[in-house]
């Protein structure tokens, strides 16, 4: 499952769900703000009532461990390959239980897609 996530109130939303609350609280805390400093940088430049499949980009939050396939369909449907991201990081770690969180950064002419996603540490990118 994902969330696909445009403004700051998607943020607040997903705040709001108790499903999405980590264990590690830091490791969902980092997430959120990492999410929440594109969507400041993105609401700067395109404004925040924006259309944002043509005006300025959006956020995929995946919940799941296995969500490399959804991904995968997800860059095939925007014409995008995996190994075309401008940015790949993971930007935390859950030690417990051996969860890394990834991200992307994928830009179109027209917008950017960034996706938020969970996995085990031995996983391949």
């Amino acid at each position: 499952m994902y969330y696909k996530i445009s403004n700051k109130l998607d943020i607040e939303l997903l705040r709001e769900m108790e499903t999405l609350l980590s264990e590690s609280y830091s490791v969902y805390k980092t997430v959120m703000e990492r999410m929440e400093f594109y969507l400041d940088l993105l609401e700067r430049n395109y404004g925040k009532h924006r259309n944002f499949e043509s005006e300025g980009s959006f956020l995929l939050l995946f919940t799941n461990l296995n969500s490399k396939k959804e991904r995968q369909r997800i860059l095939e449907y925007y014409g995008l390959k995996e190994d075309e991201a401008e940015v790949r990081e993971i930007i935390c770690e859950d030690e417990k239980n051996s969860i890394e969180w990834g991200e992307e950064l994928y830009v179109l002419t027209e917008f950017h897609i960034i996706l938020f996603y969970p996995r085990k540490k031995e996983e391949n990118r």
